[in-house]
């Protein structure tokens, strides 16, 4: 599964600053790498945690997704990985009666630096001070930040984040990294999807799971005790269980009774909007990029703005 990565069994300094395109020893320091990492909180929808690797940080850490991404994935898996997207994963569910979806609440922050040390020393078999320089380059410790920004102190109680040195949530390879650093809960709850002939799929800390016949509870509280088991917590609010009738959403995607694809309100509402907005002399890209995302999931829609747009778009070359 790991022998493809260019990470894996790497046990020297040199030859890691090779595979990632280190130049300056500066980054083999910790110190070096939490002055390179910006934390705040983001209220745009929801609050939520954002530890903003600069630029140059930036670049390292795309590095090392890319080397994750050459790791072998199951089919159940489709954040980060190459060729699927988030409505790939709610695709897999259309069509099927019964569906029930858990969140897994702030997965990156529960994400110890410890299970993420781990990963790279047990499983990618590297040395331990290559495990502990890729780990410092894919995790942030919080701990000053909490005496000197009181929002980020009130976000880290309200959500209960256990571990003030986590996964970092504005890294790149995080999405990869919360999977592969959990890869037996995720395989022990795919066994007793085997076992109860039910499908699963992984979206990031979005875990689905659908089937032709009633999800039994039994099935959903051995799940439960599975995430609780691993030291997580489930977001009791995004717990749904879906019935043969219901509209389903799964990651964003409508999915309707007779197994279609539809593009939630929400975006639909935005698509208007910003049609509107954009007669009147608002940026045209904006509109653009909503009517391509509602477009990735029902390709007909919005006929008559596409053309408005592609229209516009001739106009100013």
């Amino acid at each position: 599964m790991y022998k493809s990565c260019p990470l894996y069994a790497l046990q020297s300094k040199k030859m890691l600053m090779k595979v990632l395109g280190i130049q300056d020893k500066k980054w083999t320091k910790n110190i070096y790498v939490q002055q390179n990492i910006s934390p705040f909180i983001d209220c745009m929808v929801k609050p939520r945690l954002v530890e903003a690797p600069k630029q140059e940080l930036k670049v390292i850490q795309k590095r090392i997704k890319n080397g994750l991404m050459k790791c072998r994935f199951p089919n159940y898996i489709f954040s980060g990985v190459k060729g699927k997207s988030y409505i790939d994963n709610a695709k897999m569910h259309a069509g099927i009666k019964y569906l029930y979806k858990i969140d897994i609440s702030a997965f990156f922050p529960n994400t110890s630096r410890e299970k993420v040390y781990m990963f790279f020393k047990n499983e990618l078999k590297t040395s331990s001070d290559v495990a502990e320089i890729v780990t410092n380059l894919c995790t942030y410790d919080i701990s000053i930040d909490l005496v000197e920004k009181k929002e980020i102190d009130t976000f880290i109680r309200m959500k209960k984040i256990k571990h003030i040195n986590h996964l970092c949530t504005g890294a790149s390879p995080s999405p990869l990294l919360s999977y592969l650093v959990n890869k037996s809960m995720f395989d022990e709850m795919y066994s007793l999807c085997l076992k109860y002939n039910v499908n699963m799929s992984v979206y990031v800390d979005d875990v689905v799971f659908s089937c032709d016949k009633p999800i039994q509870p039994e099935f959903r509280g051995r799940i439960l005790k599975i995430v609780l088991k691993n030291g997580y917590n489930i977001s009791k609010n995004k717990v749904k269980y879906y019935g043969s009738s219901d509209v389903k959403k799964v990651t964003g995607v409508i999915i309707k009774p007779d197994g279609t694809l539809d593009v939630p309100n929400k975006l639909k509402f935005k698509v208007t909007k910003r049609f509107k907005d954009t007669q009147k002399g608002s940026e045209l890209n904006k509109l653009y990029g909503c009517v391509i995302a509602a477009k990735q999931i029902k390709k007909n829609i919005y006929p008559s703005i596409s053309e408005y747009i592609m229209n516009q778009k001739k106009k100013e070359k």
